[in-house]
């Protein structure tokens, strides 16, 4: 299976590919620091502007709101620190995306930053590979939104032509009644009708287009909305919550942590076999998924969680014998639910047996942005870019 290392050298050709046409944001306090992001950001992002603390990076992100694609920003910072720089913005712009650095290991304030829902969290010193496997899914989300924007504009486009273009021909047709009787003009007033209808279909076909591409981007909107609203409203601890919950729940949250076991062996068999026994093992492997969704609906209060999984459910049960033939494919595949499998048992560890969370809520982000980006990653192998560098470039990590 694939390590950290060559997870990243997979992805760090599209985080390029994706970056050079987006602007970032460095905020940074350390002068050193910030000179070493400028090198290397700078080679990546088409625009790579710095601020030494929160409200420098406030002030210009206030002049314009859309400028910056992405902000990394220190947590640690006079003046203004990277957590209230994230409050204020989140105040006012829910589509900003954001990357927080942070040298502390204090619990709390990350769950801080994680209720105002941040694209993730790096600790210092940084790690390389960590961070392009993180950079490879905001931009790929940020690239993906800007490409649907761009296609609904094409298409709106092409809808105002197609109806100047319908008028054009009702306004010939409508000169053309005095003399309709007369052969000739029959004849074009016929073409012009057909014209006419071939270009209403097209106008419908473009607008059904366009409102299935907002559907899509306003379902993603919503998606992060919840992530939003569900860590900052409401706020519930391990213990608060187990307060309320009947034995036999706990007792059968517990006991799946047995079935995460049997998940590991069917995971190790996908691994060694061929396509054909790998199948079997993708289908028990959603077998136990499902035992964990129905786990999780049957709290209730996990919607967000309970959504991700089951549309990781319904991305393993699409994947074909050939694509798991695609031994990249399937090493990548092997690697995500691997790390997939330690996060459904933190989860169940830090709430319902150590009972460690101050907030139970706090996961929702992070666990179902990790869920997403399984189906992502996934799909990515194969994408080709001509650039090439070398791990020179991150030398200072």
């Amino acid at each position: 299976m694939y390590n950290l290392d060559e997870v990243a050298d997979k992805l760090t050709p599209l985080v390029k590919a994706y970056a050079r046409d987006m602007r970032i944001l460095i905020v940074e306090d350390q002068v050193t620091n910030i000179n070493l992001y400028k090198i290397l950001f700078g080679e990546y992002f088409s625009v790579c502007d710095t601020a030494l603390n929160g409200q420098i990076a406030l002030d210009k992100w206030n002049k314009n709101q859309t400028y910056y694609d992405l902000i990394v920003t220190d947590v640690d910072m006079p003046i203004m620190s990277g957590t209230q720089l994230v409050k204020e913005i989140r105040d006012i712009s829910m589509e900003q995306s954001i990357i927080a650095i942070t040298a502390t290991t204090d619990v709390a304030k990350n769950q801080d930053l994680a209720y105002y829902f941040i694209d993730g969290i790096l600790p210092k010193p940084v790690n390389k590979q960590k961070l392009f496997i993180l950079l490879y899914r905001v931009l790929k989300k940020i690239a993906e939104k800007k490409e649907f924007s761009h296609y609904i504009s094409d298409l709106e486009e092409q809808v105002d032509e197609a109806i100047e273009f319908r008028n054009h021909y009702n306004f010939i047709i409508s000169k053309l009644q005095p003399i309709a009787k007369q052969k000739e003009a029959q004849d074009v007033i016929a073409m012009l009708n057909t014209l006419v209808g071939k270009t209403d279909i097209k106008i419908d076909e473009q607008k059904t287009k366009a409102a299935f591409c907002e559907k899509i981007t306003q379902m993603s909107d919503e998606h992060e909305k919840d992530l939003r609203f569900s860590t900052t409203d409401n706020k519930l601890s391990s213990e608060e919550f187990l307060e309320q919950l009947d034995d036999s729940i706990v007792d059968k949250i517990e006991n799946f942590l047995e079935v995460l076991d049997d998940l590991v062996s069917e995971i190790d068999i996908l691994e060694r076999e061929e396509s054909a026994v790998g199948m079997n093992s993708l289908s028990q492997i959603s077998s136990y998924l499902n035992e964990f969704i129905d786990i999780v609906n049957s709290l209730v209060i996990f919607p967000i969680v309970s959504r991700a999984f089951i549309k990781l459910n319904s991305f393993i049960g699409n994947i074909t014998q050939e694509e798991l033939a695609n031994q990249e494919k399937k090493l990548l595949l092997v690697s995500l639910l691997l790390n997939l499998e330690k996060d459904i048992s933190n989860w169940i560890t830090n709430i319902f047996i150590n009972t460690t969370a101050q907030n139970i809520y706090y996961f929702d982000a992070s666990f179902s942005n990790g869920v997403f980006e399984i189906e992502s990653m996934f799909n990515s192998v194969g994408e080709e870019s001509s650039e090439e560098f070398s791990d020179d470039d991150l030398g200072f990590f």
